[in-house]
């Protein structure tokens, strides 16, 4: 058996397997490359295209030669031919330029010319650019110019905008939504205006949706008073969730006033959007109309029984999901002014899990109460760490929520929060043992060095190197002897190195 004939049964034996990384019948990364090479060589018309893809999923330009190699051949398979120029697209090298000007002048179908237009957008030269304009003005195929207006996109050019934006009139209303989005894509302020420009004349709501998500992606200033007029004249809830979006992306301290009146829209979508935003721009005055609108959102929860949270399952989803993006807000922008907040969501109501719909209730509380762990952390509040040393926090019966916990006592500093971790450094889960070990490395107290050492000894790998790297952390000497024991016999490389790191900075301490 020759050694091309053993490359090809090495992939017909992937062809038709199943795996998560899938795309084509096999797991792109699992062929070699020579096998790939190989197969595009096949009289299999199957394996031929499959090659080609996974040779183009890979993106190693050392594919393009033999895929070169395939299209000169004059590939009769149309199939083989559009998985050829579509992986020349994804390597995006410049030698394919003339296989691509080629295509467009003799291949006969129209997918395929659309496949090598496409490809051109990937290379993004000049060269490639006046191929794109030119496929698009003397290609009369409806397919083809509409991926030559998605591959303009791709080129931040005043030439792609100029065109791009000359096809917002005039044309069907499919090409000129693929006009508005190559747009975006450019990326370049000189496409704002033309949108803008259209905004105000266009009358379908999909025309209009489409270009505020443009304006979003291009995130420009000079976009927002006709955003914010949009935005008092329109009643469609689509187009103002969509608008309050763009508020957000644009980040301009102007659009603070807007979206803090958004907080208080009835549309719960807007209200999560504008919360969002209002984080992004990271003012901390807005702590005051957040917290305003969790409070009002904990009204709606209240202390309701598990049967009646259940039986309003869309609206007790929607409110816990806007208070975690609340505390999220609050934690970054302003924890000292959550504190009640958190405090709130520091708490969860049994839910018993028997049905999709009460675990996903159930997963809801799960994380407003890890969020508000989180935020009480940073919130430099006495009432931070009675939670947090509670059995909402440390004490919890969940022990990630528990890991929380310890982080957030950590980061808060509490006087006696050594004291009050390092029980936990017996707890039964590893994840909570390791977070205490290095949650009292960052604290750095001394009475943590004894049972740290104990823990060098412990059965998880991770245990033991975040105890090491806590023990180096606090500098205690007294560890060096057992901190060199751990180097010399620990079997997990990753553990032998954090216990010389750890020596390390005893050694630079002292």
């Amino acid at each position: 058996m020759t050694s091309r004939s053993r490359l090809f049964l090495l992939v017909a034996a992937l062809i038709g397997t199943s795996g998560g990384a899938e795309g084509n019948g096999w797991e792109h990364g699992t062929v070699s490359f020579e096998a790939l090479a190989a197969a595009l060589q096949s009289e299999s018309t199957d394996m031929r295209a499959r090659a080609a893809e996974s040779i183009g999923y890979r993106g190693e330009t050392r594919g393009t030669a033999p895929l070169l190699d395939l299209l000169s051949r004059g590939e009769p398979s149309h199939r083989v031919r559009s998985a050829a120029y579509t992986a020349l697209g994804r390597l995006a090298d410049a030698r394919a330029l003339p296989v691509f000007e080629r295509c467009l002048r003799d291949e006969a179908r129209e997918e395929i010319r659309g496949d090598c237009v496409a490809g051109l957008g990937n290379l993004g030269s000049e060269e490639s650019l006046d191929l794109v304009i030119g496929t698009f003005r003397t290609d009369t195929h409806a397919l083809v110019r509409s991926r030559a207006v998605d591959a303009l996109g791709a080129f931040a050019r005043p030439e792609s905008v100029a065109l791009l934006s000359g096809l917002l009139t005039g044309e069907s209303p499919s090409l000129r939504r693929r006009a508005i989005a190559a747009l975006a894509r450019t990326g370049m302020p000189e496409a704002v205006a033309p949108l803008l420009a259209h905004l105000r004349g266009v009358e379908t709501a999909a025309e209009r949706a489409a270009i505020v998500d443009a304006l979003a992606r291009l995130r420009d200033p000079s976009a927002l008073d006709t955003l914010l007029e949009e935005l008092d004249s329109t009643q469609n809830e689509g187009l103002r969730v969509r608008i309050t979006i763009a508020l957000g992306a644009i980040r301009a301290p102007s659009a603070y006033d807007a979206l803090i009146r958004m907080l208080r829209d009835p549309l719960p979508a807007v209200q999560f959007y504008a919360v969002r935003g209002v984080r992004e721009l990271g003012q901390p005055a807005a702590a005051v109309e957040l917290s305003r609108l969790y409070r009002t959102l904990a009204d709606v929860l209240g202390n309701r029984s598990a049967a009646s949270l259940m039986a309003d399952a869309p609206g007790v989803l929607t409110a816990l999901g806007l208070q975690v993006e609340i505390l999220r807000a609050l934690t970054e922008i302003d924890a000292r002014h959550g504190v009640d907040a958190f405090v709130d969501g520091a708490g969860s109501p049994e839910i018993p899990r028997d049905s999709q719909i009460a675990l996903r209730i159930a997963e809801g509380f799960y994380q407003r109460h890890r969020m508000a762990l989180h935020g009480l952390g940073y919130s430099a509040s006495p009432e931070a760490a009675d939670v947090l040393e509670g059995r909402d926090g440390i004490g919890h019966a969940d022990p990630r929520l528990r890991a929380v916990a310890v982080r957030s006592l950590a980061v808060l500093g509490a006087a006696d929060a050594a004291g009050k971790l390092l029980p936990v450094l017996r707890d039964p889960v590893p994840e909570v043992r390791w977070t205490a070990a290095m949650a009292l490395g960052r604290l750095a107290r001394t009475t943590a060095v004894g049972p740290l050492i104990e823990l060098l000894g412990d059965e998880f790998g991770e245990v033991r190197k975040q105890a090491a790297l806590a023990l180096g952390y606090i500098g205690a000497s007294e560890a060096n002897l057992p901190l060199a024991q751990l180097a010399i016999n620990e079997p997990i490389a990753s553990v032998r190195e954090a216990a010389l790191y750890a020596m390390d900075l005893l050694d630079t301490a002292h």
